[in-house]
């Protein structure tokens, strides 16, 4: 018998019980993760148009808007991002500092000649 067991004098808790938890936790995250991905296409867009992002930038607008479920929105951005880079269509140029730059790969070229 477990120390929590002991202690509240409950029985062990079952397999299915844990795995209710981890489904219901995945539930209440959806939201939070397609958040995330809305900003990435959002990004993405502006990438097309030529805009540049800095990766830190997101970051902070992101934990700014959504400062209790932040890194929810973070992991449902970052993989949608990651997306288009596995796909080439987006680049991310490392910079100076250690900071990343989100750039479209048409517009590169633009990028080198600033």
């Amino acid at each position: 018998m477990s120390f929590i067991s002991r202690l509240f004098g409950k029985k062990e808790e079952s397999s299915d019980s844990t795995e209710d938890l981890i489904a219901f936790m995945e539930r209440q995250d959806a939201p939070w993760i397609q958040r995330g991905e809305a900003i990435a296409d959002d990004v993405v867009t502006k990438l097309t148009g030529g805009q540049v992002f800095r990766i830190s930038n997101v970051r902070d607008a992101i934990e700014s808007k959504f400062p209790a479920h932040h890194n929810v929105v973070r992991v449902g951005f970052h993989t949608r991002l990651l997306s288009h880079v596995d796909a080439g269509t987006v680049l991310l140029v490392s910079e100076e500092g250690g900071d990343q730059i989100l750039v479209h790969k048409d517009h590169l070229n633009k990028l080198r000649s600033a």
